[in-house]
């Protein structure tokens, strides 16, 4: 699964830069985006993320909640990422309604589904990173498409975002 999702990042990044950024007029924001706090009742940022939300345990999507999303947001992403193995995709949720404050657990959020919730997953004897992020989105900005499908593009969403907040966590895989 793994090798699959960096595959299909590899043969679309170069389509992306032929496609643009994004499939709207809105230009990249020009500011730094508005801080959003991003929080899970299960982990501390930089701390451990318990076993149920891994590959080790049931591979639970883990209760997230976030605050300070801007006003003037159209809709929000979800992404993570495990930036120790090169930044495989572990999730990718694009669309999700500006009013959402959170994931239950165990749930995906409402919005369109580009790779769903991969748990966290090192090789054995290893501790990797897992970075959630959460992008607020502006009018006017739709997500990156090739074609009608909806691309992996986390790139423009950060180029786009008026909003972001990050959540880390660390997971070590016994041997």
């Amino acid at each position: 699964m793994h090798r699959t999702t960096v595959r299909t990042a590899a043969l679309v990044a170069p389509l992306l830069a032929l496609a643009g950024c994004g499939s709207s007029s809105a230009p990249a924001q020009s500011s730094t985006p508005a801080a959003i706090t991003l929080t899970s009742s299960a982990f501390a940022d930089s701390q451990t993320i318990p076993t149920q939300y891994t590959c080790s345990g049931t591979g639970t999507i883990p209760p997230l909640s976030w605050t300070g999303v801007p006003k003037d947001t159209a809709w929000l992403a979800l992404y993570m990422e495990d930036t120790s193995a090169a930044d495989l995709t572990h999730w990718y949720t694009v669309e999700i309604p500006a009013g959402t404050t959170g994931v239950t657990e165990g749930q995906q959020p409402q919005g369109h589904i580009v790779t769903t919730y991969l748990p966290p997953c090192p090789e054995g004897g290893t501790e990797d990173d897992y970075v959630f992020t959460v992008y607020a989105l502006p009018k006017g900005y739709s997500p990156t498409k090739i074609g009608k499908v909806i691309a992996f593009d986390p790139t423009g969403l950060h180029a786009h975002a008026i909003g972001e907040g990050t959540l880390t966590g660390t997971f070590y895989r016994k041997p």
